[in-house]
Order: C-alpha cells, then structure tokens, then sequence
C-alpha cells in the first residue's frame, strides 16, 4: 500500500457498455470516466472523505474530553462525530459490494476484509487490554463483564462481532465494525443470489423496511429500534447508488430523488427513537443523548460533505488529507486510547495538540508497521490483476471484449 496517493487524471475511455436498469431493460451504449491510479489503487478523493471524516471524529472526542458545555452543544446543534461516521459508511458502501464483485468470489473477498481489518485490530484489543492492566487508562475501565468472564470477554472481542453475541466490547469505537459487519454479510448475500447489482431497489427496499418496522414497533410494541445504526446500513446503499451512477454516466435527478426521501425516512425514524420512544434506560439514567435537530443536521453535513467531492472527485487534492485517509482505520482504533492516556486535567492549551499530535503517530506507526507488511501479504495471497475484460462479470459487463489500463472503478479493498 503506497504511502503516498499519486494523482489522479482522469480521461474517457468510450466503450460500448451496454447497462441493464433495475428491470433489466437495456440503455444503448455510454461513455464512462475511468482513471489512471496508482498499483495501490487508491481512489484519491475516497482517502480524501476518509482524512475528513476522522478528523471531525477525532475533534469530537478531543474536545469533548475537556469540555463538557462542547459536548452538551454537540448533542443539541451538531455533532461532528456523527458527521464523519455518516461518511465513513457513504464510502464504505460506495466501494465494498463493486469489491465483492470484483473478487467474484465470496471466499476471496471475505479472506481479504480479513487481512485488511483484523491485524490492526487485533492490536488495538491487545493494546487496550495491556493498558488497563497497567492502570494507564486513568479513571476508564473495562466492562464488569470482564472481571466475571474474562476469557470469553477476550475471545468474544476478537470476533468483531462481540455485543451480538452479547459480550460488551473492549473499545467503544467498535461498534461502527460490527455494523460493517452487517453490511457485508447482507452484501454479500445478495451477490450469493445474483441480485447485488441491483442497487436502487436495495436503498428503496432498506429505506422501507427502516420506515416501516419502525413505525409498526412504534405503533403496536410502543418501542423504538435503533434508527440511527440502521441507518447507517441504508446509507451504505446509498453509496453504492452513487458508485453505479458514476460508473454508468449519472443521473442527478435519482440521486437528488433518493436523497429527498432518506431524510424523509431519517425524520420520522429518528423522532420515534430520539424523541417520541427514547430507550427506557436513557431516561432512567438521565444519559446524554442526540437530539432529532442535531441528528438531521450531522447526518445531512455528512451527506453534503460526501457529495461535494464527489462532484470534484477528479481534481487533486491537499496530500495532508489523502495521507490522514490512509492512516484512518488504525487512527479510529487508536485515538481514544490515546485520549484516556493523556490526563484530562492538563490544560486544553497542552491537552489538544498533544492527543492530537500522539493519535497521528500511533496511526502512522501502526500503518507502516501493521498495514503495510499485511497488504503486502495480501497482494501475494490476493494479487490485483489489470483490469482486463473477461476476468470477472464485472468486467465482462463493463467492458466486453476490450483491454483496459486500470480504471477509476474504485475497487480498492479497504474501508472502515
């Protein structure tokens, strides 16, 4: 994995492709922008989103450590944490079910969400372990569920997949992976019975399935579901909509359409769950939570960060934000490790650019030195071939009967 992204040019490559909508009637043949990316390939303008998105991530925490009024503000106007999770997801889904396909094999592409996201992983469940064994975790402490049980709270953590298989997890960030989880299963699923390409009908499907059990439980149980994590399933799927779109020409209006009625579905789910039906043990408890305000305005900065480069994706950008992207799973794993490490009582003055400075060398350490060496592994076991039409139904789709360079068809195997 390049340490640096090269720039990307982009240029036209017209071939005849002959695309198939969600009813399976043909469109005559389009010309689509491909791009000229470096061996990693690496979408320059998707490490961009990601060297965005943590950064409000990381401010988030940061300042909300040492300022409490910053963190009742966030929960009322806007929350930057959220912001930069909602674009995490968009890109998520703008390149994990196109990596599926890629693959053309579910195996393949399982063994390489493996070697991508579990070493680091692994690492960080290691280092928060070894830290609050040392007491170096100031006032934080692992789960009481560790004391009673702690084999199986390790052993549960290491799958990724701990609080489904009820075990609380070790670090609070791991929640947006068992998420991730999800949608690769149901992506996959959906590749296992030949129907992942049909993208609009899963958003317009998960946005009515989000609505509409969400009301039914509202009306009959009197309850809520999680609108929030399982809207973050249904925005994935919107940005594999934005990935078939730009691959197959784009239509505005779609996008523009679909966009108009997520939030419509956001309103209502996140009224129910935040205001109307808030979690019992929210009230009990007096905790802290999101207002419906701030939830749309976080989640619709989100979605107008996304699109707005999306719209500029073939211009260059800042190196500084495509190397943050690059160093963004293991800077989410670490940074809040490094937050409980630092003494909250130092002032802000020092407390900032210290955490700050410190997450980014961790994450830079441990992608030279975790990343590096398994994505090199990883092209061994899993090697990236030139795009050549023919090697994958993808391809053969895309482009019948032609050889190509490699292509801006964002198929770079690493999101979080």
């Amino acid at each position: 994995m390049a340490s640096m992204p090269t720039k990307v040019t982009t240029h036209n490559v017209d071939a005849a492709i002959e695309r198939r909508n969600d009813n399976g009637e043909e469109h005559k043949p389009v010309s689509i922008t491909t791009a000229s990316i470096d061996k990693s390939r690496r979408i320059e303008f998707l490490d961009v989103l990601r060297g965005i998105a943590m950064f409000l991530v990381l401010c988030q925490h940061a300042v909300q450590v040492i300022s409490p009024s910053f963190k009742q503000w966030s929960l009322k106007y806007i929350n930057f944490g959220e912001m930069g999770v909602v674009v995490f997801f968009i890109v998520s889904g703008f390149i994990i079910p196109v990596s599926i396909e890629k693959y053309n094999s579910l195996s393949r592409f399982w063994l390489g969400r493996l070697l991508r996201l579990w070493p680091t992983y692994l690492v960080s469940l290691f280092v928060v372990m070894a830290l609050t064994s040392l007491n170096l975790r100031g006032p934080h402490k692992l789960p009481d569920w560790y004391n009673l049980h702690p084999v199986a709270f390790v052993l549960g953590n290491t799958t990724m997949i701990e609080e489904y298989i009820r075990i609380p997890a070790a670090v609070g960030a791991y929640w947006t992976l068992e998420l991730e989880f999800i949608f690769y299963v149901l992506c996959s699923v959906l590749f296992f019975f030949g129907v992942l390409r049909r993208t609009r009908t899963w958003l317009w499907v998960s946005m009515g399935l989000l609505l509409g059990s969400q009301v039914a439980i509202a009306a009959f149980a009197h309850q809520s579901l999680p609108a929030g994590r399982l809207g973050l399933i249904v925005t994935a799927f919107f940005g594999t909509l934005l990935y078939r779109q730009s691959s197959a020409g784009g239509r505005t209006k779609s996008i523009l359409l679909a966009v108009l009625a997520l939030f419509a579905v956001f309103a209502v789910t996140f009224w129910l769950r935040s205001h109307l039906y808030t979690q019992p043990e929210v009230l009990r408890q007096g905790l802290p939570h999101t207002g419906v305000p701030c939830q749309i305005a976080s989640w619709l900065s989100g979605y107008v960060i996304f699109l707005a480069l999306y719209l500029v994706r073939s211009m260059s950008f800042p190196r500084g934000l495509a190397w943050l992207g690059q160093i963004s799973y293991p800077l989410y794993l670490f940074h809040g490790m490094v937050l409980e490490v630092v003494p909250a009582t130092v002032p802000w003055q020092i407390f900032l650019p210290v955490t700050v400075a410190a997450s980014l060398l961790v994450a830079h350490l441990a992608h030279v030195f975790i990343e590096k060496p398994v994505a090199r592994f990883q092209s061994r076991v899993l090697p990236h071939s030139p795009l050549v039409a023919g090697t994958t139904r993808l391809e053969r789709s895309l482009f019948p009967g032609r050889s190509l360079v490699p292509c801006n068809t964002a198929l770079r195997d690493g999101a979080n």
